[in-house]
């Protein structure tokens, strides 16, 4: 892939653990053309001490490939922007693996437990907002989004833009406010399929479909190993098709989803093109699954009060 993309070097590395806390670090800088070693970087670590010695080594790896050293030391600590706990920091990387598989419950149980060992850990109060936010969950996400704010200087330049959108748009109800936070946080991350996700939702709220659109459509296409490790961006490419009478080209894009949001399409599709006998069977099984993602329940809910009021049954 770096060849292809003519990327010149690559970060590889290890962490090697000896005994109960003790452990190895590696870094290793390799040319991508041809697999010899440029430089590495290596260093002892216990328990309390691995991630700042990450970041040192980091430090050492970035002024060997020449990276001028006022902006290497202009870095926040890595312990500062994510938390000095490795454990804690373990439960974080988990909790956003279940996120990006649409467990938000999970996700948010491992995330609870993140910040029971740092409280300081703004980053996992703004995932554990965004899972609440998902699972139509909204009061909890504003108190998770507000602790997040309580703790903004833990987080990076990218994480604040984030944070400011996701507060306007959910605290403040400043739905314009929350598009020109992710216009800033595209100008510094264009190729985020987050950052083109989320500002699609906010244009959705607008009611600038065809906007939207294009936004989810980026997103949806700009992972670097395909559509497949998007599936929320191409569920929501795939949504706002069909809102716009556009069922063969939704179709089309949610070709690439499985699991819960490819029945939330299917769910979608069904009602859009007046399928209500199997859109009141797909919609009962999600409703009442106990494994349906909040997301997906409400969807399954409100395709089903549609069902019922297309047959004369308003009440």
């Amino acid at each position: 892939l770096a060849y292809r993309s003519a990327v010149r070097a690559v970060l590889v590395g290890s962490v090697k653990r000896f005994g109960r806390d003790n452990y190895s670090i590696v870094l290793n800088v390799v040319d991508a053309e041809n697999g010899s070693s440029i430089l590495s970087a290596a260093g002892p670590a216990r328990d309390s001490s691995l991630i700042t010695t990450v970041q040192r080594l980091a430090r050492q790896v970035r002024i060997g490939l020449g990276e001028r050293r006022a902006a290497v030391n202009a870095t926040m600590p890595l312990e500062q922007v994510a938390t000095p706990s490795f454990p804690a920091y373990r439960k974080y990387v988990e909790a956003l693996r279940l996120q990006a598989a649409g467990d938000g419950r999970g996700s948010n149980r491992l995330l609870r437990e993140a910040v029971a060992l740092d409280t300081g850990f703004a980053s996992a109060w703004m995932s554990m907002g965004w899972n609440y936010s998902n699972e139509r969950v909204l009061d909890s996400a504003r108190w998770a989004f507000r602790q997040a704010l309580a703790r903004r200087t833990r987080l990076s330049d990218l994480q604040r833009y984030r944070l400011e959108a996701d507060a306007a748009y959910l605290l403040d109800y400043d739905i314009e406010a929350a598009v020109r936070a992710y216009d800033l946080f595209l100008a510094a991350a264009p190729n985020s399929p987050v950052g083109h996700n989320n500002r699609g939702n906010s244009l959705v709220a607008l009611g600038r479909y065809e906007d939207a659109l294009a936004a989810f459509a980026r997103g949806a296409n700009a992972h670097p190993l395909g559509r497949r490790h998007v599936p929320i961006q191409v569920m929501n490419e795939a949504a706002t098709l069909l809102a716009l009478g556009r069922v063969a080209d939704a179709e089309r894009a949610a070709r690439d989803l499985t699991g819960p949001f490819a029945l939330y399409i299917r769910l979608m599709r069904a009602a859009a093109t007046d399928r209500w006998r199997e859109a009141d069977s797909l919609g009962t099984a999600a409703a009442t699954a106990p494994s349906s993602p909040g997301l997906l329940r409400t969807q399954a809910i409100a395709v089903a009060a549609s069902g019922r009021a297309s047959r004369g049954a308003v009440r």
